[in-house]
């Protein structure tokens, strides 16, 4: 086990494991929260690895593109050494399943990643609410109109609602009767390599 890392310690370096690139991301949503955020939190530094290397506006998008079983694999290394090299992990890409072909690729990845995350000695990775919500809503769930977390401003919010959680907590939600349904009709379409 690795133990957690104080907030402002030296070595406290964060992989923040996302969905997918953005179209721009240095001037996105995603990355300007988490700028915010790494300021409260004291982190030196923020590395982003992504599920899939697959560049979209959303979500809904990333879901309309031919995935394959290649494009987890070729995140696979980055992902691999992210998790190896930070001193902490921040689960961060998005508690909304993908339909079809994309969910199950989804779900494998997602497993894969908790598999890494446990290999590499950490126990519990930051989620925002205690969900794997992808920043991009974060502003949006802390927002004083829903109460979830009490706090001047919205940075004081974010730091407040961004928690440890055992990092299999991040499968909640997740099951896969609910995959496959979505699944169903392209199961045996996904390419085996």
């Amino acid at each position: 086990m690795r133990p957690p890392v104080e907030e402002g310690s030296e070595d406290s370096s964060v992989c923040v494991l996302m969905l997918n690139p953005s179209l721009d991301e240095k001037r996105s949503t995603s990355y300007a929260v988490l700028e915010v955020v790494s300021e409260r939190k004291g982190w030196n530094m923020i590395e982003i690895a992504n599920l899939f290397p697959v560049h979209t506006r959303n979500s809904k998008l990333l879901a309309a593109t031919s995935l394959n079983r290649s494009d987890i694999f070729s995140a696979r290394p980055r992902i691999d050494a992210a998790i190896a090299r930070c001193a902490e992990v921040l689960f961060a890409w998005g508690v909304a399943p993908l339909p079809g072909i994309a969910g199950r690729l989804y779900r494998e990845q997602v497993e894969w990643v908790i598999s890494r995350t446990a290999h590499y000695g950490h126990e519990d990775a930051w989620m925002m609410g205690g969900e794997p919500r992808h920043p991009s809503r974060w502003r949006q769930y802390v927002g004083p109109q829903r109460a979830i977390v009490s706090g001047v401003s919205t940075a004081e919010r974010l730091e407040r609602a961004l928690v440890r959680r055992p990092i299999h907590d991040a499968m909640k939600g997740m099951s896969v009767t609910q995959t496959r349904l979505r699944c169903e009709d392209a199961w045996e379409e996904v390419p085996q390599t």
